[in-house]
């Protein structure tokens, strides 16, 4: 075996594969993934840097290039700080791909991955930048949002209690000023979804906001595509996709946008049947009792946060790598040479990966559990199903019905034709999607 001068690496769990950097720039990399099937090779390749306008040349660093997985893919992300963009590249057995730009605003990034969504953190303008790189478009999901966080686990409660009404007052204080700190100088982004704040000794887990990502966004079929998507929240993403549908019945809508949104909901549901995703016998985990996860009002994302010294992190290990094509080709600005590319894509199946000991409940402010129904009458009956088999977003005809149109019918006044145009809509597109 020959010798290979490594200038550094980068390795991640979650795809179990090590990248190995080498050359003048650290520009030029090996790559290696550990499988139960035995360790497989990827063919050396080098990535894009912007030449500056000076004779210098930039030398790729570490922190630079991040090994994420979206969507089952694996994907190598690389900050060019000349050019100011974000370069992809997609993984296969025998080849690698650059799949396009992103650009970025900050000198400084860092990136996170969560229920498949591709978060960019400008941390010198302290927001975050969402992508679904599944959509064909490198367009950001929403406008740029911030990242908030709420809570905190009641063992650090407890542990700063002290007697007296002095102790009471640090109390509050210290919490106060930790939940101001945003993207402190002692973060570190853990690829998919941790931040370890060392200076304050915590381990913060980001969770998404889909109200207000929803919320943040006008194009209301893209948004139902978003949510169809997501399956950490998929109650959360239901009610939002039930709530915009009776929205934008109940505004009057042009009924050309009222049929594109039902036919997003309508093609996942078919989808989800076909594939057998729409229910899968899994039932939502406990709380684990060191984690607490935090909600974000008006932000891109929610941060639950334990203590390093309290709670440990667990890692369980994944299948090994799948050799199977995904099902459809990836849409993330895929250039002309992926589609003469005739190897196997480099996928992690994640089923058997748990972070934290299981699904964290959502609390609110306060920290306090939140285990009340929900404050809309008409999705009380999802909200109980919370606890059940329910893993899918998508919509049934039958709930359709009861959440959207009976909802809607009681509420509309006027002319019901309107509401009857749109029920046909409903009606074709359903029966044409099973044809």
């Amino acid at each position: 075996m020959r010798k290979l001068n490594v200038c550094w690496y980068v390795y991640t769990h979650e795809s179990r594969l090590v990248l190995l950097a080498s050359g003048m720039q650290c520009r030029t990399f090996t790559g290696f993934q550990l499988s139960s099937a035995g360790i497989v090779r990827l063919p050396k390749f080098d990535m894009a840097m912007a030449k500056p306008e000076a004779n210098s040349k930039p030398v790729l660093a570490a922190e630079d290039v991040y090994i994420v997985t979206v969507y089952g893919r694996i994907y190598c992300l690389q900050v060019d700080r000349v050019a100011m963009l974000l370069h992809s590249y997609r993984f296969y057995r025998d080849a690698v791909v650059q799949q396009g730009s992103l650009p970025i605003y900050s000198r400084k990034i860092a990136v996170s991955v969560v229920d498949n969504v591709l978060l960019v953190h400008q941390i010198d303008a302290k927001v975050v930048i969402l992508y679904d790189i599944f959509a064909d478009s490198r367009a950001p999901i929403s406008a740029p949002l911030p990242l908030q966080s709420r809570g905190f686990p009641r063992s650090y409660s407890s542990s700063s209690r002290s007697s007296g009404k002095d102790g009471e007052c640090s109390e509050v204080n210290n919490k106060i000023d930790h939940e101001g700190i945003i993207y402190g100088d002692n973060w570190t982004f853990i690829v998919p979804d941790l931040i370890c704040d060392v200076s304050n000794n915590f381990l913060w887990k980001i969770h998404l906001d889909l109200e207000a990502i929803a919320a943040s966004s006008s194009e209301t079929p893209s948004v139902l595509e978003f949510l169809q998507r997501r399956k950490l929240e998929a109650i959360k993403a239901k009610q939002l996709c039930l709530g915009i549908a009776r929205t934008v019945i109940l505004e009057r809508r042009p009924v050309s946008m009222v049929s594109k949104a039902i036919d997003v909901l309508v093609s996942s549901y078919s989808l989800s049947l076909k594939t057998g995703s729409y229910f899968k016998g899994i039932k939502t985990e406990s709380t684990s009792s060191g984690v607490a996860k935090t909600s974000v009002a008006r932000s891109s994302t929610d941060v639950s946060t334990s203590r390093i010294d309290g709670t440990s992190i667990r890692h369980e290990s994944t299948a090994g790598v799948d050799s199977e094509y995904p099902s459809r080709a990836s849409t993330f600005s895929a250039s002309e040479s992926e589609e003469n590319a005739s190897s196997a894509p480099l996928r992690t199946d994640s089923r058997d990966l748990q972070l934290g000991g299981g699904k964290v409940d959502r609390v609110n402010l306060t920290g306090a559990h939140s285990s009340g129904p929900t404050d809309n009458p008409v999705f009380v009956n999802i909200s109980e199903q919370q606890d059940s088999e329910l893993t899918s977003p998508a919509i049934s005809p039958d709930e359709m019905y009861k959440f959207v149109f009976a909802a809607v019918e009681e509420e509309m006044v006027g002319d019901p034709s309107y509401l009857v145009s749109i029920i046909v809509e409903f009606l074709r597109r359903y029966v044409n999607s099973f044809q």
